[in-house]
């Protein structure tokens, strides 16, 4: 754009701002004042959207149009250039083709515009010609042409133009084309309107059997089964293109590119995958004679077909060479594409590419009015999120997806998402949401014959069985789970479902079940490199890697994979609540300590581990009062204890100094609560934050060693107490603000729990409760901090005061 342009926009906006009528006046007052050449240009170009001397002088007759445009340019007479055309502004436009029709014959205009027209078809330029034709009402003409343009318009994402076109063809011209209804369904189908769609597909197909049209039935069959395929109806839809394909016979056509496709997605769903890739490799070979377009869309689907197989590297390959051979970012399928390649970032903890991937998905799909690939681009925003164990913005995006998914009907997709819910409430211990959704996605699995989903979501159900420690049923999903990932070739699945079948056993101590189990796993990740598992494993589920190695299950496999990972301790140690010590998968029992004291000397050499002790200080902590003899005996007896717990090399003995063997791995509670203090210190985004400062607070199962009475533990019961205390409150006051009264009242609770006294806690609850609407329950909060203030001897503070006046409960 120039100068003249924004001179021109700064007078329109003040005209504009005026009213209409006024704009027509000054408008009317610019034109009148124009010589009568430029007023006749003007008039002309009206019919242009975009101007150029060339059509001005190839259609209009016009010689001198570059010096006219320039004069206009110069005089800001609400005009504009860009990139070598020129264009008037839309109201200046609409005011100068009124003023054409009112002054000019009705016929000469007609033919003026029909030249037009015809010059934009000799130059290929199919768009302004088609629409300059249905201007004119040359339907003739432009139903030619739409049926030579309209499938290049809905594979480039141009089906809003198709639209807009065929809503202006009379009805009665429009049943004459059957081909202009398909394409119609088509471009609806495209927007997500299904109902309507099948609707002018049968009109399609009636229309095409009585012509005997094989060609043109077999489209409409395929249009159908893209209906039915999305409501998840598999066998009506194998049978549409069933119909179809005997129909195009051996014809290499695109339709059967198309058919092909569709027929091994369906094979897909049923988890048929050698279907599946006989399907795909039918249409691998009809792509190479047509088109790279349909070529890479055959290509995204052997990714899938390889993703699910768990050739995840091979399927990477495959996503990756479209999006490098696509034309154009935003080509149709790149949307689905990108969702893929970010669920394989998932599986190797590559986070932030997965971000960028799914970004790119949705701007796509947003772009090209894609709804499936939009919704399938939220949800797989919500499994962003699930990995950054942000599960309240997952949720977020898995609703946006619910709602969006409504007007689609998409069958299949409101199982995935249901499936992804059940994940997320899983991992908020929301059970019952969880068993909700996921059999909820079960039934409609089974309903419309998804085999394919269907073990996944039968290994969920059988991981919410785990959590509820009904193993029977968990081994029972599991089986049929196996059965079918089995049947079905599907090996990373299978190893998933080995994985909780293993730990289902462990949990009820059958070992030799477990290590069969874990073993057949193990064979799997080693066999299909998926050693990015075991790094998931390795921060999940600690136990487990200890039991593979303490059993020697592919140990020479797993020290290759330990240089890149760190091996979560083999000693799990909580000191927050009461002692709580586990080796490997055992926990240490009350008898193994033989005393209180020696689990109290335990602990403190924990709570130290980072430095020296000597037999001096453990003596003067634990045994002041009793002679020096005495109390050496009894450290030494400590010692002894904790080496025949945890093995001779435990403690090492060096300088007169007692110190853990830092070779030996140990996990403490409060180091973790240390460190995620630290990291939600440094979080700049209050979100993230919340999030650290909730893992802390499941953290924190009661006070330091609350059952410990020595001296020792006073300070540090204290600063962990208080910390506590402190997150409690940042946690229920973030919540307070964002306006979550059910969230916020959860900890404010918590907090008046552990100190009776806060006032500001119970100034929160009554605010939270009055906006609940709950006053009765207002006074109930006031009464009970009155009481407990009163027992202390102490007043009720100026706010808590001031808080139930302004709540006009307490008059003053």
């Amino acid at each position: 754009s120039v100068v003249g342009e924004e001179k021109a926009k700064e007078t329109l906006n003040g005209y504009i701002a005026s009213g209409e009528e006024i704009f027509d006046y000054f408008a009317r007052e610019v034109f009148e004042s124009q010589p009568k050449e430029v007023q006749e240009f003007l008039l002309k170009t009206s019919i242009l959207e975009e101007i150029t001397p060339e059509i001005c002088k190839e259609v209009l007759e016009i010689g001198n149009a570059q010096e006219i445009l320039e004069y206009l340019l110069e005089e800001h007479i609400f005009i504009s250039t860009f990139e070598g055309y020129f264009k008037y502004h839309p109201l200046f436009r609409n005011f100068l083709f009124e003023y054409l029709r009112r002054w000019e014959d009705s016929q000469k205009i007609h033919r003026l515009i029909e030249k037009t027209a015809w010059y934009f078809h000799q130059k290929r330029d199919y768009i302004k010609a088609i629409e300059l034709f249905l201007k004119m009402g040359n339907y003739k003409k432009v139903v030619p042409l739409i049926e030579q343009f309209g499938e290049t318009s809905i594979l480039s994402s141009r089906d809003y133009l198709l639209l807009s076109w065929i809503k202006q063809i009379p009805g009665e011209i429009l049943k004459g084309s059957p081909k202009l209804i398909i394409f119609y369904a088509e471009a609806i189908l495209w927007s997500g309107i299904q109902k309507e769609a099948i609707n002018y597909f049968k009109k399609a197909v009636g229309i095409y059997r009585k012509r005997g049209d094989k060609i043109g039935l077999a489209r409409a069959y395929i249009g159908e089964a893209q209906i039915k395929s999305n409501q998840g109806k598999i066998v009506s839809t194998i049978r549409l293109i069933n119909k179809a394909l005997k129909l195009l016979g051996n014809r290499v056509d695109r339709l059967k590119i198309r058919a092909f496709s569709l027929l091994g997605g369906q094979y897909f769903k049923l988890g048929q995958l050698a279907k599946t890739r006989e399907c795909v490799t039918n249409a691998l070979k009809l792509a190479r004679h047509l088109s790279d377009r349909y070529e890479l869309m055959i290509l995204n689907n052997l990714g899938a077909v390889n993703h699910e197989l768990g050739y995840i590297w091979e399927a990477e390959m495959n996503y990756k060479e479209v999006i490098k051979k696509s034309k154009s970012l935003s080509s149709p399928g790149n949307t689905i594409t990108y969702c893929n390649l970010a669920r394989i970032s998932f599986l190797q903890n590559r986070l932030e590419d997965s971000f960028q991937y799914i970004t790119t998905a949705l701007d796509i799909a947003r772009k090209i009015n894609d709804k499936k690939g939009e919704i399938i681009a939220l949800a797989t925003m919500a499994e962003y999120y699930y990995e950054k164990k942000n599960y309240e913005e997952a949720l977020k995006f898995l609703f946006e997806a619910t709602e969006k998914n409504s007007s689609l009907g998409d069958e299949v997709l409101r199982q995935k998402i249901l499936y992804d819910m059940a994940e997320v409430y899983l991992m908020k211990g929301n059970i019952y949401k969880s068993f909700s959704a996921i059999e909820q996605a079960i039934v409609g699995a089974r309903r419309i014959n998804n085999f394919f989903a269907l073990p996944v979501f039968l290994l969920t159900k059988a991981k919410i069985k785990l959590e509820q420690e009904k193993y029977k049923e968990a081994e029972e999903l599991l089986i049929e789970c196996r059965t079918l990932c089995e049947r079905q070739k599907r090996y990373f699945h299978l190893m998933e479902i080995l994985f909780y079948s293993g730990k289902c056993s462990l949990l009820q101590e059958k070992f030799d079940k477990a290590k069969d189990d874990f073993l057949r796993m193990m064979d799997l990740i080693q066999e299909f490199e998926y050693d990015f598992y075991l790094k998931k494993i390795e921060t999940t589920e600690s136990r487990i890697i200890q039991f593979l190695i303490e059993e020697k299950i592919h140990i020479d496999y797993l020290q290759s994979v330990l240089g890149k990972i760190t091996i979560q301790p083999k000693i799990n140690v909580h000191l927050l609540g009461n002692l709580m010590v586990y080796i490997g998968n055992r926990e240490v029992s009350d008898a193994a300590w033989k005393t209180e004291k020696i689990r109290s000397i335990f602990a403190y050499l924990i709570m130290n581990r980072k430095r020296g002790m000597s037999s001096e200080e453990l003596m003067t902590t634990f045994y002041p009062d009793l002679d020096r003899n005495k109390a050496s005996q009894n450290i030494r007896w400590a010692i002894y204890v904790i080496r025949q717990i945890f093995g001779k090399d435990f403690l090492n003995y060096q300088a007169k100094m007692y110190h853990v063997n830092p070779l030996v791995k140990v996990w403490v509670d409060i180091e973790e609560f240390d460190k995620k203090v630290k990291e939600a210190a440094r979080s700049n985004k209050s979100s993230e934050k919340i999030q650290t400062i909730l893992e802390i607070l499941d953290l924190y199962r009661g006070d330091f060693l609350y059952n410990v009475y020595d001296s020792w533990t006073d300070e540090p019961r204290g600063y962990y107490s208080s910390k506590f205390m402190e997150l409690l409150e940042t946690t229920a006051e973030y919540y307070f603000i964002k306006e979550d009264f059910s969230l916020s009242l959860r900890y404010y609770n918590r907090i008046v729990q552990k100190d009776e006294l806060n006032e500001k806690a119970y100034a929160r609850l009554m605010e939270i409760n009055y906006a609940l609407g709950k006053k009765n329950e207002v006074v109930k909060i006031y009464k009970t901090m009155r009481k407990k203030f009163e027992e202390a001897g102490l007043p009720i503070g100026i706010e808590a005061q001031r808080v139930y006046q302004k709540l006009h409960i307490l008059k003053p």
